[in-house]
């Protein structure tokens, strides 16, 4: 009998963008105005395809109401209202508005499952909604007055589905509600069809961390629903990924909570880190970068898990072996420095990592008080130790079962149109051999 543990899908989502594809593609704006009622049917003339609503900016008495919008390249832009604002920004300055690769992710979504063909073959997007409710057609309840959907929501790559209920409004003097669209609830107005409220707003109803062949019927539509909204999305936008998007794989006997991922990153940061030096390489005549890599060094030296490793900053000309972050200003700057299997280097646009109003170019953490309590960062050190493993051929782990559970996998690299596979051993070490076609 064979009783071989075999992995499992998982809603933790594998994705790298491609900043010159997505630049290529779509067009971003940020969309401001003190009377949000004007804003849906401008948002159809201007062809928004997906739209996000950003936090109330609020000066004196004054509320403004933002949103991001995504347009095609092609599309026409839009004529100066007097009462919307919108400001165009590229893929690289997002970051600066609070917009991370999850929120962009979900937004190539939406206009992916919202939008439609229209009579001229081009995609568009009619009553674009901020959020994704894609309608369940096999477990709509028996009340025709009732709706059941799905809501997708992207947080740290986990990918969440989480069923909503909507209610028929009865009431004929509300004009506007949620309405059955291209397979979604979408926001608009009732032009004599129903319209919805939504009914339960509870995030830990029906939420599910882990997919397996073994769940109810109800929950194989979810990891159907998973997988659906993976593959179309990249078949539809592939230029705009490096890799992915793609459902990560795990043991089933390796699987943990979404709670339990933080400390463990946390951990192998930590672990590793231990009496090693890092470089932060900077530009020797940009003072924003200087300004950065000091406040960068100072929170350092304040976060007591990194006590013991030593953090320094030169001008990127200088050479120097072991771990480096690079300081840019964007992902076009002529000084990025490539990886060498004796210098790894992690690549830091630092405009992502401040909020000028209120911090200048300094690195800013919000309520934050050490480094390794913000998730961006450590993404970066995690990022900056697995290119480290990978260049010197030798996968290290906080303890031996990660690493004896990491060799029971099947890992594939492609380069120069070929495919390769790399296997780890129990001891850690890498190699890789090119695989036969097939």
């Amino acid at each position: 009998m064979n009783t071989e543990e075999k992995p499992a899908k998982t809603n933790y989502i594998d994705f790298e963008f491609n900043d010159p594809g997505i630049n290529q593609q779509f067009r971003f704006a940020i969309i401001t105005t003190q009377i949000p009622k004007k804003l849906g049917s401008w948002f159809k003339k201007a062809q928004a395809l997906a739209i996000k609503k950003l936090t109330v900016m609020i000066n004196g008495n004054v509320r403004q109401t933002r949103y991001l919008m995504m347009i095609s390249r092609t599309a026409k832009i839009m004529a100066t209202d007097p009462d919307i604002q919108q400001k165009f920004v590229n893929f690289e300055q997002l970051g600066q508005y609070g917009i991370t690769d999850d929120d962009l992710l979900l937004m190539l979504m939406k206009c992916r499952f919202q939008g439609k063909l229209d009579e001229n073959r081009d995609w568009c997007n009619f009553n674009a909604t901020d959020r994704l409710f894609l309608i369940m057609p096999n477990h709509t309840k028996e009340k025709p007055q009732q709706r059941v959907a799905l809501e997708v929501m992207i947080d740290q790559h986990v990918l969440k589905l989480i069923s909503r209920t909507f209610t028929e409004i009865e009431d004929d003097t509300v004009n506007v509600g949620y309405a059955v669209s291209e397979g979604c609830m979408k926001w608009q107005y009732r032009n004599r069809q129903q319209i919805f409220r939504l009914k339960s707003v509870d995030n830990q109803k029906n939420l599910i961390n882990f997919f397996s062949i073994q769940e109810s019927d109800y929950e194989q539509d979810k990891v159907s629903t998973l997988h659906k909204l993976l593959s179309l999305t990249q078949l539809q936008y592939w230029m705009c990924f490096k890799s992915g998007p793609i459902a990560h794989s795990c043991l089933t006997e390796m699987a943990v909570d979404k709670k339990n991922v933080t400390p463990l990153k946390r951990a192998r940061i930590i672990d590793q880190l231990i009496h090693k030096t890092v470089t932060l390489m900077i530009d020797p005549e940009s003072a924003a970068q200087r300004e950065f890599a000091e406040s960068f060094g100072r929170l350092w030296q304040r976060t007591p898990e990194l006590a013991t490793c030593q953090i320094k900053i030169i001008t990127d000309s200088a050479m120097t072996t072991g771990l480096n972050i690079q300081i840019l200003d964007d992902s076009q700057d002529s000084r990025y420095q490539k990886n060498t299997p004796h210098q790894v280097i992690q690549h830091l646009i630092y405009k992502n990592f401040v909020n000028e109003k209120v911090a200048g170019n300094a690195l800013y953490l919000g309520n934050k008080v050490h480094l390794l309590e913000d998730a961006k960062i450590r993404t970066l050190l995690s990022q900056l130790l697995i290119k480290q493993d990978i260049l010197s051929g030798k996968i290290t782990f906080p303890n031996r079962d990660e690493m004896a559970a990491a060799a029971k996998f099947r890992y594939y690299m492609m380069a120069d149109k070929a495919y390769y596979r790399l296997e780890i051993d129990d001891a850690g070490n890498l190699t890789s051999q090119k695989a036969t076609k097939g």
